[in-house]
């Protein structure tokens, strides 16, 4: 039986050292913020340094760079919605948020376990993408139910379901740092 968690692999992995490059530009103009979960701020449950890609606009980043990796991630969406048939038995889907990339130091992390689709404001959410945008031993992302961690591997792309199926958190290296791209497909 599947665990519904599908692993894609960037055609083009700069894209991951141009969004850390992003990411560094925005952190050091002062656009990121502590990441928070659904229930605020509280760095006992997750610790990391987050930057919105919606902010990006503040930087003059280039289109390109968003529209480039968008549309590899498009392609791994519509394969995973082909593949389970939800086009044909459900709803329709679409890209409410640009992502979020995360820094997670060294002993930070999403340190409890939590599904991304738990509270009203985000119930609507029907898949979550992570990419790892670098590689990182023992960073990856662990699935309680599947039994399953899988590898951050620079340019792998996961999908997921977002409900009370998929209890995740990330695996915390206390040597590397950690960087991610993540967000959610909605249904329409």
């Amino acid at each position: 039986m599947t665990n519904f968690i599908d692993e894609y692999q960037l055609n083009d992995i700069r894209l991951c050292d141009e969004f850390i490059s992003l990411f560094n530009t925005a952190n050091s103009l002062g656009l990121t913020m502590p990441g928070v979960t659904a229930k605020g701020l509280n760095r006992k449950v997750k610790e990391s340094t987050d930057f919105f890609l919606g902010d990006s606009d503040k930087i003059g980043v280039p289109i390109r760079l968003w529209e480039s990796y968008n549309n590899e991630l498009w392609k791994f969406v519509q394969d995973y919605i082909s593949k389970y048939r939800f086009m044909e038995f459900g709803g329709t889907f679409e890209l409410q948020h640009l992502p979020i990339i995360q820094w997670y130091k060294p002993g930070e992390g999403f340190h409890q376990w939590h599904i991304d689709g738990a509270q009203k404001k985000t119930c609507d959410r029907a898949m979550v993408y992570i990419t790892y945008l670098n590689d990182v031993d023992n960073g990856g992302t662990m699935f309680y139910h599947q039994n399953i961690t899988t590898k951050a591997t620079k340019g792998k792309t996961l999908i997921f379901p977002a409900g009370y199926t998929h209890l995740h958190k990330g695996e915390i290296s206390m040597t590397q740092d950690k960087y991610i791209l993540t967000g959610w497909i909605w249904w329409e």
